[in-house]
């Protein structure tokens, strides 16, 4: 895939394949995450320009359809990228002679008919075109997940949409067979033709059989064995081969379900019956108790439903190098679900991903492996125990404490299956703690599981940096950054060869690496980067690039109150004493202990104006707030610059 849009996926395996288009399983390097991938048939190229519509799809959100993460257009041809469904497909179920309970049937007729209603009530309505068995997943929570709507006939309402034997409407099967564009068709598709589709495949996995045929009625009297007479009913009407005489809308289907116990004759002669023996107090509470406890796991289902789709949109905004709106996503979250730990997971990768390796491993360890707060690791529907292990183990490696890393991994290890870039990671774990010999093993058991080169390549660069030789670890890294397409990857490398720059003293090396990393990689990947470079430039005086760096830092929305305080600094190096407030107070609305360098930089520029009673009154607030770190034994270079410039005024006299 040569488009630079295409290259962050990598295609895992071809899944399906039909008249919409091939599927593919494939890995978003990005997001660390499986998707899956749709390439709509070259038939359909021309229908790209509608991207507005493409769009509306993108924001398309509920709890029974995959999430449209992106579409994409290059010269291999037009995609959209979903994220992926764990589960089986209801076909794969019938192929396996699973039979289906009337409350089941009722359940998913229901979520079916939740997400048309959902589709259809759209601004630009959204017709699926294409629900069958195959289409549709079975979760592991034990919903359904309605996939694969077919993208072309959104974005052309004049598309003839192919056909699937058995669940396709009359009207649908008629206009492709004709070959006629829809507007010049006596055949109208709509929302009705979902409705077909759905009593369709409602009626085979009721009863086992698919419709022969539109010349032949369903087979009524087997399918009101299956599931009773009124759910039966509605089927029938919703199969109707004429379309005026079936639901108006998927809202009136899932109404007409909703009423099925209550216009159930037998079921409330039942009820009836109870009632008029002696044990029907018991009965009345069991069947409250019980409706209780279905209402409860109802609402269980619905709170993780939205717990799911804020840890996508935080994972996103993550991606996105958002970080400030992504823990906004973490917070209801963690609100919604307090002992759930995957959007607690995602915010301990965001730390690690902008360099903060040591708030990283502190916030695994206070929220996410201290069990009095949530559940363990191991328990969690998402991210397991190994995930957390793994991340805590990449924390030590940045940090290079080879032995932490270590045992990190081997927690891991002994936790659960690792992955190949697991290994990997083990590896450089390892030869950080100079075990060079199980760093290869690790590395050798990286390679047979199907690591490719490029990854190869930056272990081993990892490796010959640990062991000092650095004119080999820079092969291996520029390999790295010349042969593979992922970006995250590059971004490691580059900090890499950063590194062994400024171990060996080449400052000049070490910008004009960090220099091409920004002109390189994509912007979301520039955190850790800009703010390397901007330090480097900082040790070489060349402060407005190092400005440069922070303003753009900042622009991102990616600023900590280090990073203010950089700028702030770089200002007052400069002269530019003016510009240092705005930094300065953007410092005052954020959390953090050492507010007291506020005051101090306050101080250290009302020194140099000579304003000489405005800096000792900021001194002070500077100095009090200062004593607090001090009795921690923590000593801060510049509080004791400034320390030094007021004993020069008190000996001075200037004060």
């Amino acid at each position: 895939m040569d488009n630079i849009e295409l290259k962050i996926y990598t295609i895992l395996e071809e899944i399906g394949k039909g008249g919409g288009g091939t599927v593919y399983k494939a890995y978003h390097n990005r997001l660390q995450e499986i998707v899956v991938l749709k390439k709509i048939n070259d038939s359909w190229r021309a229908l790209n320009s509608k991207r507005q519509e493409v769009d509306i799809l993108k924001k398309l959100n509920h709890s029974y359809l995959p999430h449209v993460i992106d579409f994409l257009e290059s010269d291999e041809g037009v995609f959209t990228v979903l994220n992926f469904i764990e589960g089986k497909s209801f076909q794969e179920l019938l192929n396996e002679g699973r039979h289906f309970s009337k409350a089941e049937l009722i359940k998913w007729a229901k979520q079916l008919c939740s997400a048309l209603d959902y589709l259809h009530s759209q601004k630009v309505p959204v017709i699926h075109g294409d629900i069958k068995p195959s289409n549709i997943m079975l979760t592991s929570e034990g919903n359904i997940c309605l996939i694969d709507f077919n993208i072309s006939f959104f974005m052309d309402r004049n598309t003839v949409l192919g056909y699937s034997r058995g669940y396709t409407s009359p009207e649908q099967f008629w206009a492709f067979s004709s070959r006629r564009k829809r507007e010049n068709s006596r055949y109208v598709i709509n929302q009705k033709s979902d409705i077909y589709s759905i009593g369709a495949t409602l009626y085979h996995l009721a009863t086992g059989n698919v419709r022969a045929d539109y010349n032949h009625g369903i087979d009524l009297n087997r399918l009101e064995s299956a599931v009773g007479i009124p759910f039966s009913a509605v089927i029938a009407k919703a199969t109707s081969i004429n379309a005026a005489d079936r639901f108006e809308s998927a809202a009136d289907m899932l109404d007409a379900i909703e009423k099925i116990t209550e216009n159930d004759e037998r079921y409330r002669k039942l009820i009836n019956r109870q009632y008029i023996k002696t044990g029907a107090c018991f009965a009345a509470a069991l069947i409250c108790l019980l409706m209780s406890a279905a209402g409860f796991m109802l609402m269980q289902d619905e709170r993780y439903d939205k717990y799911d789709s804020l840890v996508k949109e935080q994972k996103l905004l993550i991606s996105e190098g958002n970080y400030d709106k992504s823990v906004e996503k973490l917070n209801e979250a963690t609100k919604l679900i307090p002992k759930e730990i995957e959007a607690r997971y995602w915010q301990a990768d965001s730390l690690y991903q902008q360099g903060k390796y040591e708030e990283s491993i502190e916030y695994i360890n206070d929220y996410i492996l201290n069990e009095d707060k949530v559940k363990k690791a191991g328990e969690s529907r998402r991210k397991s125990v190994v995930d957390v292990y793994v991340l805590k183990g990449l924390d030590y490696i940045e940090l290079e404490n080879g032995a932490a890393a270590v045992k990190e991994f081997t927690n891991a290890q002994n936790a659960g299956k690792l992955s190949g870039n697991n290994y990997r990671d083990y590896a450089i774990a390892l030869a950080y703690d100079e075990m060079y010999d199980e760093a290869e093993k690790m590395l050798s058991k990286a390679e047979s599981m199907g690591e490719n080169k490029a990854g190869t390549a930056y272990t081993r660069g990892e490796i010959e940096f640990a062991r000092s030789n650095y004119n080999d670890a820079l092969k291996k890294f520029r390999y790295c950054i010349e042969n593979t397409e992922d970006s995250y990857m590059q971004m490691r490398a580059y900090i890499m060869e950063d590194k062994i720059y400024r171990k060996s003293g080449n400052l000049s090396g070490s910008r004009s690496v960090l220099q091409q990393a920004v002109n390189q990689l994509p912007e979301q990947n520039q955190y850790a980067i800009l703010e390397r470079l901007a330090q480097t430039n900082i040790d070489l005086k060349y402060y407005d690039d190092a400005k440069d760096c922070m303003r753009k830092i900042i622009n991102n929305s990616w600023a900590t109150w280090q990073d203010y305080d950089t700028l702030a600094y770089l200002y007052y190096m400069t002269d530019d004493l003016t510009s240092m407030t705005s930094p300065l107070e953007a410092m005052k609305n954020m959390d953090f202990r050492a507010k007291y360098r506020i005051d101090m930089w306050y101080a250290l520029a009302a020194i140099k104006e000579k304003n000489y009673s405005l800096a000792e009154k900021y001194y002070l607030n500077a100095e009090n707030a200062y004593q607090g770190y001090e009795r921690g034994n923590i000593t801060d270079n510049d509080m004791e610059t400034l320390r030094n410039e007021y004993r020069q005024l008190l000996e001075g006299g200037w004060l």
